[in-house]
């Protein structure tokens, strides 16, 4: 097994360097500013949280259900698995935007194309017109999400840097709470708004994150390795120091970032360079682990199909079926911005690990519990799944959630954050395509027997973060 550092016990060292802003962050205008462009860029992760709770209360709806036909099985999984095929082929694409004409463009390309993609869903006359938008909401998901995660990592304080990244992705649930109770509201609406005005809200996050991004400077980093050192250090100023025109904080960033860029040039930022040395391979392992179990670890069965899952446990009423979506969703931002404040006090290896372990214990009684509704029924047996559904959701929650995004941008370098990133997001993005086709098709044949499947996987990656995962707190 490889060796783990024990995380270190002593300040990190930028906290010996001297930086003109408030110890508190909030009595700081600069780091106030820097936390206000943080918020504006958790935007990026919205689309995503709304996609996932949407389409749970879309298949709650009868409206929805009979104006496409009541789909099931391979249907029902193409009409969720399409908004995903994109990425594989232009993931090359969205790296050279991010890579060559900068974060804050890509971030306008994405909303662009979402918005574009939720108005030709919303006015959907058919399933082909459904995959259609669904397919351009997808493409514009991908520029904008890599834009974001990027840039938020590279203009954000030190300080601030580990809570703010690993907040990132708990705030898909942001998206995920105004798609479930949006759909809870129009559920009892007699007419095709009930699911086209859900629909067109995709656009609402992307419209306000492209506007947003006009105050939001470009990364320093990349203006560095784009020869605007001078943009950079004034960026890093006004962010970090308060425009301070010399400080040990930000003097020793600009020093940082020009000589790993530097370093970076030197050993070559291809594709290649991803498994040219054997750190780098470690660290696409790692990129591909999280990638894969962030849906293959059985969460995505309960993200996209919970309604399904619920009516096998036999709770089928339209209204119990939104309400529990909209209460999952609101449940689960609790925990996971919970969770992101225990980054930095416990570590990640040890979140990953309880989070994985906790996924495999609540799956084993969920299987359980599903099996014995499905031999001996009995309402009290049903019922009894949807407590298991939100603590094995919980535990995805402790580190699936907050450290799905910031542990990869943690491990990567400069040089190949953005190929890395992109390749966890094409990898991330077939796991979800391959997984929302299969799951209803395997629901429907072979029902909750399905779940073993799960443990399975659940055992794997359990077994893999034991090995692999190394601690990354100073």
């Amino acid at each position: 097994m490889v060796s783990v550092a024990k995380p270190s016990k002593t300040p990190p060292v930028y906290a010996a360097w001297e930086n003109n802003t408030n110890p508190v962050w909030y009595k700081d205008p600069g780091l106030r500013k820097n936390t206000l462009f943080i918020v504006f860029l958790y935007l990026g992760t919205f689309v995503t949280g709304y996609d996932a709770s949407y389409l749970n209360g879309l298949q709650a709806m009868p409206q929805w259900l009979e104006y496409f036909g009541n789909p099931t099985g391979s249907k029902l999984g193409l009409i969720n698995a399409c908004k995903y095929f994109p990425v594989l082929l232009i993931a090359p694409l969205v790296a050279l935007c991010v890579d060559k004409l900068g974060r804050r463009p890509a971030i306008w390309l994405g909303c662009t194309v979402i918005t574009a993609g939720g108005f030709i869903g919303a006015f959907a006359t058919g399933l082909p017109m459904l995959y259609v938008g669904r397919v351009i909401v997808g493409a514009g998901n991908s520029f904008s999400n890599i834009g974001c995660v990027c840039l938020l990592n590279e203009i954000t304080h030190p300080r601030l840097r580990s809570i703010s990244s690993a907040l990132y992705l708990t705030t898909f649930y942001v998206g995920s709470i105004a798609s479930s109770w949006i759909t809870f509201g129009t559920l009892k609406w007699d007419s095709e708004w009930s699911w086209r005005l859900p629909t067109l809200f995709q656009a609402f996050g992307p419209m306000i994150l492209f506007v947003c991004t006009f105050f939001i400077p470009e990364s320093p980093r990349w203006l560095i390795a784009n020869g605007r050192p001078e943009q950079a250090q004034a960026i890093l100023s006004r962010l970090h120091a308060n425009g301070a025109e010399r400080d040990e904080l930000v003097d020793n960033e600009m020093h940082e970032i020009q000589s790993a860029i530097e370093r970076e040039k030197q050993t070559g930022s291809s594709w290649a360079s991803l498994f040219s040395t054997p750190g780098n391979r470690r660290r696409v392992a790692v990129i591909l682990i999280v990638a894969t179990g962030s849906q293959w670890n059985g969460i995505g069965i309960l993200s996209y199909y919970l309604s399904p899952v619920l009516r096998l446990a036999g709770i089928t009423n339209p209204t119990e079926l939104a309400g529990i979506n909209g209460g999952l969703a609101v449940f689960n931002l609790f925990i996971a911005m919970i969770s992101a404040t225990l980054v930095e006090r416990v570590g990640r290896r040890p979140l990953w690990i309880v989070s994985t372990a906790g996924m495999l214990v609540g799956y084993i009684v969920i299987t359980g519990i599903s099996g014995a509704f499905a031999e001996h029924g009995g309402k009290a047996t049903g019922l009894a799944v949807v407590p298991l559904i939100f603590i094995t959701y919980g535990f995805y929650d402790i580190a699936w959630s907050p450290l799905s995004y910031s542990y990869p941008i943690e491990v990567l370098p400069f040089s190949i954050r953005a190929k890395g990133m992109t390749l966890f997001v094409w990898t991330q993005q077939l796991s979800l395509a391959f997984n929302q086709w299969v799951n209803p098709v395997a629901l429907k044949a072979i029902a909750w027997k399905y779940y073993f499947v799960y443990l399975a996987t659940l055992v794997i990656y359990l077994t893999l973060i034991l090995w692999l995962f190394v601690e990354t707190r100073c």
